[in-house]
C-alpha cells in the first residue's frame, strides 16, 4: 500500500482517498458499516459516518489534509462533544517516537480531544489495531472496536499497537490470575475509552478472572462499573472458559438479551452455551417461536441449545424450536405444518393444561371461528367437538392462548407461536403454549419442557418488575 504522504497528490480523487480510509477502519473492524457523504474536508459535514449494525450509536469522521495540531485543536472546539473522529491524512508517523500517548503529540491536543471525546488517529494508527498474533486476534478485535466506537484522545500507531497489546495481555492474564497484567488492561482502558466501553471490558476481563478459577474478590477492577458483554466477547469467553460452576453462568447470564447474540454461531456441542443458557433461558424474551422440525422417531436428545448466524435454536425432545427476538420475519426457515384434528387439538390441550381463548377450525375454503366469551378454555367444552363433527374433514388451523395474562396467537399451519402487536414473552412461555399443541409429547418430553425453564425464578421476576404488560 502506498505511503498516505506520497500518494496524495494533485490527481488523486476525493474518493479514492476516503476509500483509503474507509479500508482502514475495515481492516481493524470488518463488521462496522459506513456511507460517505459527498462532502471533502469539509469544517462542519463529516466526509464519512461510521456505525455497527444492530447499534443506533455513530461515529462522524472528519478527514484532514493537514496533521498541524492548532488546526485539529480548533476543529475539535467546534464539534465539540459530538464524539468526532479526525484523521489527519499524513498520520502521526513524526510522533511515534514513544509509547507515551501525553509525549506522542502536543499536549494540549490530547486535553482538547479527550475533552471532547473527539479521536485523532491517522490511517497508519487504524491499521495497527487490526494488527495481531493468530492467538490474539480475537481479542484484538474486540480491543479495536471498542477504540472505533468510544475511543478519545491522539492515538498514534505505537500507542495503537501497544493497547491491542495489553488488552491481549490482560485477558490472558484475567485467566490465570495475574493481577498486573489484568490491572494494567483495565488502566489503559480507563485512559483510553468511554465509560461504556470500559464497562465492557471491565466485564470481560471479570468474567476471565472468575472463569479462570480465581476469587471474584480478587479481581484488580473491583468497583469498576459492569456492563452486559458484546457478542464476540460473549464468543471469546464461550471458546475460551470451561468453568463447571453455576455462579459463573449465571453471573454471565445476567441482563443477557437477544441482541448480545448478533451474528454468533455457536454449536450445540458447546458445553459452556449450553451452561449458559441453563441459566440465561428463565429470562429471556422473544417476539416468536417456530417449531422447525419435528423427528417421527420417539427417542428423545435431550435439551440443546445452538446458535444459527444469531438465531436461537432449541432442540427438545423430537421438537426443534427456532426463536425471533423482534419479529416473525427474522426466522430463516419454515415452520412444519401441524394442523391437528379437533379431537388431537382438544386432547394436547387439556394435557399440557392450556388455556385456549379461541380456535379456528378450517376445512380447504372455509373456515369457522369458536371463541371464549368469559376466558375460560374453548378446549373443555363439549360443543366444539360437536362443531367439528358438523364441518366434516375440518382442522385446527390457528388457536389464541392465554399465557402471561395476555393472547399468544398459535398459527398450527406454521407451527408458529407470536405476540400480537407490540407483545414479547418469555422463552418459557413460548415453548410451553407452542411444543405440546404440534405433537402428541411422550412423558419424557413433557418432563424437558418443565425442566429446561425455572418456572419460580419467572414468577419470582413477574411479580416484582410488574411483568405481563405489552413490551417493545
Amino acid at each position: 500500500m502506498a505511503d498516505f504522504r506520497t500518494s496524495i497528490d494533485a490527481t488523486s480523487s476525493i474518493a479514492a482517498v476516503q476509500e483509503e480510509v474507509i479500508d482502514s477502519f475495515r481492516d481493524a473492524d470488518p463488521g462496522l458499516d459506513f456511507r460517505t457523504t459527498g462532502y471533502f474536508n469539509h469544517t462542519y459535514v463529516p466526509d464519512v459516518v461510521i456505525r455497527w449494525p444492530g447499534q443506533s450509536e455513530e461515529r462522524q469522521v472528519f478527514l484532514r489534509a493537514s496533521d498541524n495540531e492548532a488546526y485539529l485543536r480548533e476543529d475539535i472546539g467546534l464539534l465539540n462533544d459530538k464524539y468526532s473522529i479526525f484523521v489527519p491524512l499524513n498520520g502521526l508517523l513524526a510522533r511515534e517516537d514513544t509509547d507515551d500517548v501525553s509525549g506522542s503529540a502536543d499536549a494540549l491536543l490530547q486535553e482538547a480531544s479527550v475533552s471532547a471525546h473527539a479521536l485523532v488517529t491517522g490511517p497508519a494508527s487504524i491499521r495497527a489495531l487490526s494488527v495481531a498474533a493468530p492467538q490474539s486476534e480475537r481479542i484484538n478485535s474486540l480491543s479495536a472496536r471498542a477504540v472505533l466506537q468510544g475511543g478519545a484522545g491522539v492515538i498514534s500507531p505505537n500507542f495503537a499497537s501497544s493497547f491491542n497489546a495489553a488488552v491481549a495481555e490482560g485477558f490472558r492474564g484475567a485467566l490465570v490470575g495475574n493481577e498486573d497484567a489484568t490491572r494494567e488492561a483495565l488502566r489503559l482502558s480507563i485512559d483510553v475509552l468511554d465509560s461504556a466501553r470500559t464497562a465492557q471490558l471491565a466485564e470481560l476481563l471479570q468474567a476471565a478472572w472468575v472463569g479462570g478459577g480465581q476469587v471474584s474478590t480478587d479481581f484488580p477492577g473491583l468497583g469498576l462499573a459492569g456492563s452486559p458483554l458484546e457478542p464476540q466477547a460473549l464468543l471469546l469467553l464461550l471458546d475460551t472458559v470451561s468453568f463447571d460452576d453455576d455462579e459463573f453462568w449465571q453471573r454471565l447470564s445476567r441482563n443477557l438479551e437477544f441482541k448480545h447474540f448478533a451474528g454468533l454461531t455457536v454449536s450445540g456441542e458447546n458445553q459452556g452455551f449450553q451452561q449458559l443458557m441453563r441459566a440465561a433461558a428463565p429470562r429471556l424474551k422473544a417476539k416468536a417461536a417456530r417449531t422447525v422440525g419435528l423427528r417421527e422417531t420417539e427417542e428423545s436428545q435431550g435439551v440443546i441449545w445452538a446458535l444459527n448466524a444469531g438465531i436461537l435454536s432449541l432442540d427438545i425432545g423430537r421438537a426443534r424450536v427456532d426463536f425471533a427476538p423482534r419479529s416473525v420475519e427474522e426466522f430463516k426457515a419454515s415452520g412444519i405444518d401441524a394442523s391437528p384434528t379437533v379431537s388431537s387439538f382438544v386432547k394436547r390441550a387439556v394435557n399440557a393444561e392450556i388455556n385456549v381463548l379461541r380456535v379456528v377450525l378450517s376445512n380447504e375454503d372455509r373456515s369457522l371461528e369458536y371463541a371464549s366469551e368469559d376466558g375460560t378454555s374453548v378446549v373443555n367444552d363439549e360443543r366444539i367437538q360437536n362443531i367439528a363433527d358438523e364441518f366434516d374433514g375440518s382442522v385446527v388451523s390457528r388457536a389464541v392462548v392465554g399465557a402471561e395474562g395476555r393472547d399468544l396467537g398459535i398459527n398450527l399451519e406454521t407451527s408458529t407461536g407470536f405476540g400480537r402487536t407490540r407483545s414479547v414473552f418469555y422463552v418459557s412461555s413460548l415453548v410451553r403454549s407452542l411444543v405440546p399443541l404440534i405433537a402428541d409429547l411422550n412423558e419424557q418430553e413433557r418432563g424437558q419442557l418443565v425442566d429446561v425453564f425455572d418456572l419460580d425464578t419467572i414468577a419470582g421476576e413477574d411479580a416484582s418488575s410488574g411483568i405481563g404488560s405489552e413490551d417493545s
